[in-house]
């Protein structure tokens, strides 16, 4: 069984307590109840974490006290939360990579494609709190390259201090946690087997000249339709992606109605689902291999964000529209046109340098 809550890590005076029970909820609550004890210097909550970071006096208050009042408090600070609300607290996505002594974690901000100075303030926070961090920040793709030395820094800490900028959530907002995440992928290629299968067996019993059908009833069509209308609704996706996740509560909803429509021998409801499956699949593998290149492209590229002073090498685009603060050369604009490169000149954005 789970605690409600354990300490990940300790060291003296400061420890940072785990509580898998709390979702969230009034953190402001949570960081003024630990304040209110004797002993408590700060205390910083992260709902993206579900961590509180306690810095105290060890001969005033103990750290199993510490740990027993996040559990007592934590889980009942949740709240209830209406279905129709965006669930904004959310863990953001990480994927980490070992190389010697650093780590290399790419983390998903929301709302990092929405603001253009987000990824300043924070490329500016982290350089100022953690020095030795190296950061390069990805608009285009809501995600940050965060590479720090595993001897000196948490990657727990550096989430939690990145969560903070993050802007709220708006409905329906397709945030991208891994382009290269299997999820939509095998949803696509299900979605297409299934109506494959779905037109197979219908192209079979109509070969073998099978007349009875095998419900003899309108069920079938009438539950398609039904579990079909039900999809429509927002409130239905969203519940049922917060309880299974995006992809099993997609492949959960698109099942029974392949199932319904093959059971009604529905051609034309068939195609249409394997129509619209074709295009959901070649929209991932384009989607796949369009972000490996770019990867590939930008593995050594500087950090593209507002304020930063970057060195572009002859050939290559500018990420964003720049103003020339050294060297001399040529460029082509948008229109295809050559331009005058010098100190002070302003380029615009995706132009070719030369020089």
């Amino acid at each position: 069984m789970t605690p409600a809550a354990y300490p990940l890590s300790r060291t003296q005076g400061r420890v940072r307590i785990h509580c898998p029970l709390w979702k969230g909820g009034d953190k402001q609550a949570l960081e003024a109840h630990l304040l209110g004890l004797r002993g408590v210097r700060t205390a910083q909550a992260s709902p993206a974490t579900q961590n509180v970071l306690v810095f105290f006096d060890e001969s005033q208050i103990a750290v199993d006290r510490l740990v027993r009042e996040v559990a007592h408090r934590a889980p009942f600070l949740n709240g209830s939360e209406s279905p129709s609300e965006v669930p904004v607290i959310t863990r953001p996505s990480v994927v980490v990579h070992q190389r010697g002594d650093y780590k290399r974690a790419r983390i998903t901000v929301r709302g990092l494609d929405r603001d253009p100075s987000l990824g300043s303030k924070i490329v500016h926070h982290l350089q100022q709190r953690r020095p030795g961090v190296k950061v390069v920040v990805n608009p285009l793709t809501s995600r940050m390259l965060v590479e720090f030395p595993e001897h000196l820094f948490e990657l727990e800490e550096i989430i939690a201090e990145v969560t903070h900028f993050e802007l709220p959530g708006i409905p329906e907002e397709d945030l991208i946690h891994h382009p290269l995440d299997p999820g939509p992928l095998i949803q696509g290629t299900v979605r297409v087997v299934g109506a494959a299968l779905g037109l197979g067996m219908i192209a079979t019993r109509r070969l073998l000249r099978a007349d009875q059908p095998l419900i003899p009833a309108a069920g079938p069509a009438r539950i398609a339709g039904l579990l079909g209308l039900a999809q429509g609704f927002p409130i239905v996706r969203l519940w049922m992606r917060r309880l299974m996740g995006r992809t099993a509560a997609d492949l959960m909803l698109f099942g029974p109605i392949v199932v319904s429509l093959a059971l009604s021998e529905s051609v034309l409801g068939l195609v249409l689902t394997g129509i619209e499956s074709v295009r959901l699949l070649s929209e991932v593998i384009a989607r796949r291999g369009a972000w490996e290149r770019y990867e590939g492209r930008l593995a050594e590229a500087p950090s593209a964000h507002p304020g930063a002073v970057i060195r572009i090498d002859s050939g290559q685009r500018v990420p964003l529209t720049a103003r020339i603060v050294e060297g001399t050369g040529t460029g082509t604009g948008r229109d295809g046109l050559p331009i005058v490169l010098e100190p002070g000149a302003e380029v615009s954005a995706g132009a070719r340098l030369s020089g």
